[in-house]
């Protein structure tokens, strides 16, 4: 502080000058107004105030947008989902142009979601509209960026965008078809019943239905009647029963007339439907039934009485399901009751593996089998059927239901056992159910018939099929078709095969694969598709003429329309025998040398363009064609006390099965 008297300096708090002693002047900080700091605090407390009231507004608006947000996407998505639910009612009432406006609303509401666009996409498909099909699934690729899946389920996007890619793949690759007796037939059901002849296959080879061109038709009175693929009655013979024994038809008719019904669709009459071992169909030639136990064992093998029949037990060819079963099969149980081979293996409740080859192919791991044809075998775990081949691998996932209802453990006694089971794959297509869609597939599992188009479809019968559709039941042709990307055209494939091969380019193909040298080829269409296949004998050193004994190794080859070539044998003492002309189908032949006297046949055919052995393949010697008879002829020789004997045996062919079967002379 100056003075300012004598312009000395002092401390600040000093009351008089250090210098002069003049008392200093201090300031007056104690008579501030009262007012003026209540205004000072007021000013400043107003603008913490202004803050807060803007940050509240602020929070406010965002609470209130979220919750505004919120409530508009929970009513968007409540909207998606009803009409989803409504497009799903009018599907199930077969409401479709309801139903595609639902879906079209539910795209409109939320267009990067799948599912409306794959609803659309089978409505679509269940009208044959193929075109509006695979648009809807085009728009579908190009907007989709949501997965609807959650949890273990979660897809990634690129999963859905490859899902809704398959599924467009498979409509534009879809086959046509041509109606061959339209769906004008009423009827509760038509069906097949279980096959096979258990004199030349066991009952593990005969789980799969009677391959003819008859199915039968459960009429809706009640009665039964034998329907062929132009939708026509046998004879127009209403029968109050049909059953199959022996890989035949059996009937009784309203009037109790009995008949049978053979595989040239000869009918012959029985005296008595109940008591078919007395008319003539003996069962001598039983194959028994195979199971596990230690080894591959049959039933006959295990009964003394059996033994004459053991010896005519047929090599097993096809992969056949086995159980593991302890203990040996008795024909009457405790309580005297006769108990059958077929309901022996039903009651034992284990699992079955596959055999192929004298080995088992998989674990004891299925609940159920069928029998193997067209190289499929159905099977069933975890309550779903699916495919494996020859291998035991599986072809078509297990995932699909039960397609057959009709299937009867004793398919002699429609009044029996009955379950629920698979049709067997045929002439290359296996038909398929999932939550009551039946679609149909190749056996190398592409899709030829979408789901949802018909209501039910059987098997494959000469290129034909039963389907319903609408309540009605027809048969439709199957025709390859692809369709066409970039105009949703359909274009007919031509019936001619591009990579069909000639027959110097079938002969130059099997020299190239086999090693050693090709002695015979035989060039013909063998079975009668408009396509040649060949099959070729090669062979290493000289053929013995003198003695018979044919090539000292040789090996049988297989060559398909398109050259691949297969060796389907190789053994000792082969040699050419003439080859065989049934019907329109040609069966190549050769013989093996066994002993001095002593020959068996080898019989080769063709199916769906792959060759196949016939069931009486290595069981007869000198099978040949006699002209003078009209005949199939062939020997069975056996020792006696008198030596070597032989005798006659006759065959007759059947188109149906492609197999030779023996007749009396």
């Amino acid at each position: 502080m100056i003075c300012k008297k004598c312009g000395s300096e002092n401390h600040e708090t000093a009351k008089f000058c250090r210098n002069c002693g003049n008392q200093l002047q201090q300031k007056d900080t104690t008579n501030v107004p009262l007012n003026q700091n209540k205004q000072n605090y007021k000013k400043k407390t107003g603008k913490k105030w202004g803050v807060l009231l803007v940050l509240t507004v602020v929070i406010a608006g965002v609470i209130a947008g979220f919750w505004i947000t919120k409530n508009k996407n929970e009513k968007k998505i409540k909207e998606y989902k009803n009409q989803i639910a409504q497009g799903n009612k009018y599907v199930e009432d077969l409401d479709y142009e309801k139903a595609e406006e639902s879906y079209l609303k539910a795209i409109k509401i939320d267009p990067k979601r799948k599912k409306p666009y794959l609803k659309l996409a089978d409505i679509y498909v269940a009208q044959e509209k193929y075109d509006k099909a695979v648009k809807i699934l085009e728009d579908a690729s190009k907007n989709v960026t949501v997965t609807e899946k959650k949890g273990e389920d979660k897809q990634d996007i690129s999963e859905v965008k490859q899902e809704i890619e398959t599924k467009k793949e498979e409509i534009s690759n879809a086959s046509e078809y041509t109606w061959v007796v339209k769906p004008e037939i009423e009827a509760d059901d038509i069906y097949y019943l279980r096959g096979g002849d258990s004199r030349e296959e066991s009952v593990n080879e005969r789980k799969k239905q009677m391959t003819s061109q008859y199915a039968i038709c459960e009429t809706t009175e009640g009665t039964y009647a034998l329907i062929d693929m132009d939708g026509n009655w046998y004879k127009n013979l209403e029968c109050e029963r049909i059953a199959t024994v022996y890989g035949f038809y059996f009937m009784r008719t309203l009037d109790k007339k009995s008949y049978y019904l053979d595989n040239n669709n000869m009918l012959g009459e029985l005296t008595d439907f109940d008591q078919v071992s007395n008319e003539g169909f003996s069962g001598l030639k039983d194959q028994g039934l195979y199971y596990y136990q230690e080894g591959l064992r049959n039933i006959i093998s295990d009964d003394e009485t059996y033994e004459e029949y053991y010896q005519k037990l047929k090599n097993l060819n096809a992969i056949i399901p086995v159980k593991k079963i302890n203990g040996r099969y008795e024909k009457i149980n405790d309580n005297d009751e006769y108990i059958g081979e077929e309901k022996w293996e039903e009651e034992d409740k284990s699992k079955y593996a596959l055999w192929k080859d004298d080995e088992l192919i998989t674990k004891f791991t299925y609940d159920e089998c069928g029998s193997e044809n067209d190289g499929l075998i159905a099977v069933k775990r975890n309550g779903k059927w699916g495919y494996v081949n020859e291998k035991g691998k599986i072809i078509i996932p297990l995932k699909y239901d039960a397609s057959w209802d009709k299937y009867y453990v004793d398919n002699s006694d429609l009044t029996g056992a009955q379950k629920e089971y698979c049709y067997a794959a045929s002439e290359g297509y296996v038909t398929l159910v999932k939550n009551n869609k039946w679609e149909m597939r190749t056996t190398d599992n592409k899709l030829v018939i979408l789901p949802g188009i018909f209501e039910k479809i059987l098997p494959v019968y000469d290129g034909k099929c039963w389907v319903k559709k609408n309540g009605k039941w027809g048969v439709i042709q199957l025709n390859e078709a692809v369709m066409d990307k970039k105009n949703n055209k359909t274009e007919k494939t031509n019936n001619q095969d591009e990579t069909s091969k000639s027959a110097e380019e079938l002969e130059a193909a099997v020299r190239n694969a086999a090693s050693m040298d090709i002695v015979n080829i035989t060039t013909a269409d063998f079975d009668a598709d408009g396509k040649n296949e060949a099959f070729a004998l090669a062979a290493e050193g000289q053929e013995d003429t003198q003695w018979g004994w044919g090539y000292p190794t040789a090996e049988i080859w297989f060559i398909n329309s398109s050259g691949e070539c297969s060796c389907l044998k190789k053994d000792v003492n082969l040699s050419m025998n003439a080859v065989i002309t049934a019907g329109d189908r040609t069966i190549f032949n050769v013989e093996k040398q066994e002993a001095q006297t002593s020959s068996v046949s080898y019989l080769y055919g063709v199916k769906n363009g792959q060759a196949y052995e016939l069931n009486i393949s290595g069981q007869y010697m000198g099978f040949n064609f006699n002209k003078d008879t009209g005949k199939y002829i062939a020997m069975s020789s056996y020792y006696s006390n008198s030596g070597h004997q032989y005798d006659e045996i006759y065959f007759a062919y059947s188109k149906d099965t492609g197999e030779f079967y023996e007749i009396t002379n």
